[in-house]
């Protein structure tokens, strides 16, 4: 599955998910997404990029603040927290619904070809999503 096909069909009848928020739920994991599968490469994937621009249209965010979402690591690093806890309060503790998360995450990063910074907020994920 791509990852726009997976993202769109958050708050769909067939998503696994099942948030309350889901508008909420969307924005917090399309920042993770757009923040650490690999926006910093020179080259990244025409998925992602059609992925966070759509994101960008989706959120009617200006140009600079798409740029600030994507770019600014160190905001991305002191709000990262926070974008856990929307995921983790929308899948109300469901050890399926957090692995399924995990899962999908992992396996668009593995697809950009992670690295090492990559693969470490990955991890902060996952401690806190299951903490």
């Amino acid at each position: 599955m791509s990852l726009k096909k997976w993202y769109d069909a958050i708050g769909t009848k067939n998503d696994i998910f099942d948030v309350k928020d889901v508008k909420e739920f969307k924005y917090a994991t399309g920042i993770l997404i757009c923040n650490i599968v690999n926006l910093k490469k020179e080259d990244p994937s025409e998925e992602l990029c059609m992925f966070c621009d759509n994101f960008q249209k989706e959120y009617q965010l200006s140009d600079e603040e798409a740029q600030g979402l994507y770019k600014d690591v160190q905001n991305f690093d002191q709000n990262l927290e926070k974008y856990i806890a929307v995921i983790k309060s929308h899948l109300h503790g469901s050890e399926h619904k957090k692995l399924d998360f995990m899962h999908t995450l992992n396996r668009f990063i593995i697809k950009d070809e992670c690295d090492d910074q990559d693969y470490c907020v990955f991890e902060v994920i996952k401690e806190q999503l299951f903490s």
